[in-house]
């Protein structure tokens, strides 16, 4: 099978649509990030992109500490709260 520029390549897998518009895969992932395009380079048999960071795992920087992630979070790839997880040293 050959996929074009255009084809939908995410069919029958586990994703949702980010808030830039681009697929999310949820299954086997701990994290994602998201980025908005500022440069397209046209290679001929696809396109390069260069980007700027928009959005990192639902807005919580790597390095934040524990207690201060809101009781309320929940992990936006796995669905998982933060009542799962345990602060480890």
């Amino acid at each position: 099978m050959t996929l074009s520029r255009t084809d939908f390549h995410f069919e029958g897998i586990n994703h949702r649509i980010g808030e830039m518009g681009a697929p999310v895969v949820l299954d086997n992932g701990v994290s994602y990030l998201e980025a908005g395009v500022t440069k397209e380079m046209d290679a001929g048999t696809h396109t390069s992109s260069a980007g700027e960071a928009v959005n990192t795992d639902g807005g919580i920087r790597p390095g934040t500490p524990f207690e201060d992630i809101p009781d309320e979070r929940v992990r936006p790839v796995c669905g998982a709260a933060k009542s799962q997880f345990e602060e480890v040293d």
